[in-house]
């Protein structure tokens, strides 16, 4: 084979090698899922913890009232996955003695974790 044979060869194979390594990506960072709740109701914070429930990562539910208290009254807040709640001086004050407040328990199988994995923080209520 030529010189010249060789070099449009070894610049074919170059080229296809540059194309390969532009193809690649690396994976995304973390994401944290913020969650905001804006009402002093069950409800709100309710919906804010199943919000954060459907995302795999340690997420934060922020309060954007302070110094009110939020009545639970149907039943325990569900917490499936890490979470830091701040609380902005808020209360959260159940209305029935029969179940508790918050229940950290896993639920999605395929994530192979316990609740013991989970680290659930409350800061600012009372």
């Amino acid at each position: 084979m030529s010189k010249s044979k060789k070099k449009r060869l070894n610049r074919k194979q170059n080229k296809r090698k540059n194309r390969a390594q532009a193809l690649r990506y690396g994976g995304l960072e973390p994401r944290k899922l913020l969650a905001t709740v804006t009402t002093p109701t069950e409800a709100a914070l309710r919906d804010a913890i199943e919000t954060t429930n459907q995302s795999a990562t340690d997420d934060t539910i922020n309060f954007s009232f302070s110094n009110q208290t939020i009545l639970i009254e149907s039943g325990q807040l569900n917490i499936f996955d890490d979470l830091t709640i701040n609380g902005n001086n808020n209360t959260i004050a159940v209305d029935n003695e029969e179940f508790r407040v918050l229940n950290v328990t896993s639920t999605v199988a395929d994530r192979g974790q316990s609740p013991a994995d989970h680290n659930v923080t409350l800061k600012s209520l009372i």
